[in-house]
């Protein structure tokens, strides 16, 4: 009795109690968690939720109270408390506490229907994420049932067209000649798809090591030669001539971005070069790609690759749809879709790798495509 009568003089004020003024729920609690004084808006608050709870131990109305409103008054943070279960109410409060003598002066408010209203979100953010996994899961595991049946038209639309069955007439080999390139086509928007559907779905194999990432990048370009060829296309290789060529980081993950970034470019040319650099970026590029380098990682242990084509580029309304393969477009094309799924799967891939990418382009001027990975191993 003599604590409670000490916080009463406290608490009043030119004969007023100053406690009773305060919007907020206001208590006083020991160091057990029986309750010593409350304001007439706690008292409100808290008879609602259980009968005489003067009688009762805060823990008997909140779930595990007391631990928090310790842990509130020694960080000087607040905490959200759940009514009990046995309440039968489903309530929450923002508890703000500090240490008073031998308890806790404890500032209440309740907050149910935004917490309910977060929590609401939370759930149905984690239940999309489960069912967007699904269905990326799906399309991988269908895969093959997607595209065997195209593998049958491209193979005997090929055979017919290298004289299986004899001579074709005119008319026939056009339409098949139309059969065995959009065939084509479908599937490799196919495979784009499912290669997508691996990167949402975290299915991609991880292995961490030690390689020659020039050798990787010569290993790409060598895959596209004859394509290059064909379209007459030259291509220029510059390395600065300081950098460390073993890395340490995804071989496989490399050769994907790599190869997916040439092969769009080489698709958007019609003819000329395509420039490819490898260097250590400045320091200015890393702070606007948000890469900061950790503490035991090496000044230069990011590295910079940059494609560069003299294609059609991309107008601005492209680019700015360029990682979106999901966006209502008005006139949506296959070009567009391929493109958007492409390097959404390539930057997926990247942010694995804990980097960037971005991309630059003028309509008929070509496109700079740029991404940034560590390359150092981190203890």
């Amino acid at each position: 009795m003599g604590f409670k009568n000490f916080l009463s003089k406290i608490f009043k004020k030119n004969n007023q109690n100053v406690m009773e003024y305060l919007p907020d729920g206001l208590i006083l609690i020991d160091d057990d968690g029986d309750f010593l004084m409350s304001n007439n808006v706690a008292d409100k608050m808290l008879s609602g939720i259980k009968e005489d709870f003067q009688n009762y131990n805060i823990n008997d109305i909140f779930e595990n109270a007391v631990v928090l409103i310790r842990k509130s008054a020694d960080t000087q943070k607040q905490v959200v408390l759940k009514t009990n279960k046995d309440t039968n109410k489903d309530l929450f409060f923002e508890f703000t506490a500090n240490k008073y003598n031998r308890g806790y002066l404890v500032l209440m408010r309740e907050n149910t229907q935004n917490y309910k209203t977060l929590t609401n979100i939370f759930v149905e953010y984690e239940s999309s994420k489960k069912i967007n996994k699904n269905k990326n899961t799906f399309i991988v595991n269908l895969s093959n049932d997607l595209t065997t049946p195209l593998q049958s038209s491209i193979g005997f639309s090929k055979a017919l067209l290298d004289g299986l069955c004899g001579q074709l007439d005119e008319k026939t080999e056009k339409y098949i000649r139309i059969i065995h390139k959009n065939s084509n086509e479908l599937m490799y928007l196919i495979n784009k798809l499912v290669e997508l559907s691996k990167t949402e779905a975290g299915l991609m194999v991880h292995n961490l090591q030690f390689f020659d990432c020039i050798d990787v990048l010569r290993e790409c370009l060598k895959h596209f030669d004859s394509q290059m060829k064909e379209k007459n296309i030259e291509y220029n290789l510059e390395i600065q001539e300081d950098i460390k060529r073993t890395i340490y980081s995804e071989e496989e993950h490399l050769k994907f971005i790599i190869n997916n970034i040439l092969d769009c470019a080489i698709k958007l040319t019609r003819n000329g070069s395509i420039d490819i650099s490898v260097k250590y970026p400045d320091k200015e590029i890393l702070e606007d790609n948000s890469l900061i380098p950790q503490e035991n990682v090496l000044e230069k242990g990011f590295l910079l690759f940059e494609i560069k084509d003299t294609g059609i580029g991309f107008t601005q309304d492209e680019l700015n749809n360029i990682f979106e393969p999901y966006i209502e477009v008005e006139r949506p094309n296959r070009k567009d879709i391929s493109n958007a799924i492409t390097f959404l799967s390539v930057k997926n891939i990247i942010k694995v790798l804990k980097g960037n990418m971005w991309i630059e382009s003028e309509p008929e001027k070509g496109t700079i495509y740029s991404f940034i990975i560590p390359t150092e191993k981190v203890s």
